[in-house]
């Protein structure tokens, strides 16, 4: 049975944006960003470049993998209701205005799935 898991204060502003639909119950995110300090910050700052480059009213989802034999990652999900290559091009121009240069070997990963 799962835990309930209470969001640090520090991970509040993120759980605003980051729309992780089970961030209140499932504690994966929540304890994958406490373990990864460094992550809520490079987060944060990527709001307004998502916003940029998808849209104003973006839907972003954070989830982490479950690979049970792999290192763990963190996954921002763009959750996108265009074409598939209108995200890609989205996300290609994110990547290289602002993500190549922060991603700092983090184990986190932007992407997209189409609603």
């Amino acid at each position: 049975m799962a835990q309930a898991f209470t969001i640090p204060s520090s991970l509040v502003e993120l759980a605003i944006f980051y729309q992780h639909p089970k961030m209140p119950v499932d504690s994966s995110v929540a304890k994958f960003l406490s373990s990864h300090r460094s992550l809520p910050h490079v987060l944060n700052e990527a709001v307004p470049h998502l916003k940029k480059f998808f849209g104003e009213d973006v839907v972003v989802n954070l989830e982490v993998s479950d690979e049970e034999d792999g290192p763990q990652t963190l996954y921002a999900v763009v959750i996108w209701r265009g074409t598939v290559e209108a995200a890609e091009a989205a996300l290609e121009r994110f990547d290289d205005s602002w993500w190549l240069d922060n991603s700092m070997k983090t184990d986190l990963t932007f992407t997209y799935e189409l609603a």
